[in-house]
């Protein structure tokens, strides 16, 4: 049986750099960077407004630190598992960045670097795996593992800068993967995101 190993991250210090930066790299009007716990993801409608703003290509957002704990884990090849995901986002980025030109004006916070608040973020995931004949082979012919993943996290944003609080945000994924060949790897990821309205 071949197997594919999904890698794992159990302990991961997250810095985003600014969404202005990354969208200009990108070139695109709206940018969503899925995982499976949750990466600061700015608000969309905001983006419309972010080239008005100059940007150091080093400057950092938030920090996110993430850790998880596999809670069971089953005795079947397959490998299933399941975790619980747990974080916090800390406010190091820039929360009072200036417009460029001759008046310049602080951001609203959904397009600073930093949101200036703490968040929490739990989460849990089911990874498992089914076994089926591929036309690759191995030790045990041509049977292969499969691997893929469920999860759902949920964040809950504090207040930051100017006592703003961004929407709590809910986020479903799945993903898979198939071999097509020894070095070529086939992948899926489905990401759905809900975030509540922002308050002040």
């Amino acid at each position: 049986m071949r197997q594919i190993v999904a890698p794992l991250a159990v302990l991961a210090l997250l810095i985003a750099p600014t969404i202005g930066d990354l969208l200009a790299r990108r070139g695109d009007p709206c940018l969503v960077s899925p995982c499976c716990i949750g990466k600061m993801i700015k608000s969309c409608d905001a983006s419309a407004r972010i080239a008005e703003w100059g940007r150091h290509p080093f400057d950092f957002g938030d920090a996110s630190l993430q850790a998880r704990w596999r809670a069971w884990r089953g005795d079947s090849p397959v490998g299933s598992s399941f975790w619980l995901c747990g974080g916090v986002k800390v406010p190091t980025g820039n929360a009072h960045e200036l417009s460029r030109g001759p008046d310049p004006e602080e951001g609203e916070v959904p397009i600073q670097p930093g949101s200036g608040s703490t968040d929490v973020l739990l989460g849990a995931t089911w990874q498992s795996g089914i076994l089926r004949e591929t036309s690759l082979q191995g030790m045990m012919g041509k049977t292969t593992l499969i691997p893929f993943l469920t999860s759902v996290s949920y964040r809950f944003n504090g207040r930051g800068t100017h006592d703003y609080r961004l929407g709590n945000e809910l986020q479903l994924n799945a993903g898979s993967e198939y071999p097509i060949s020894e070095g070529l790897h086939l992948l899926g990821q489905v990401n759905l995101r809900h975030r509540e309205k922002d308050s002040v």
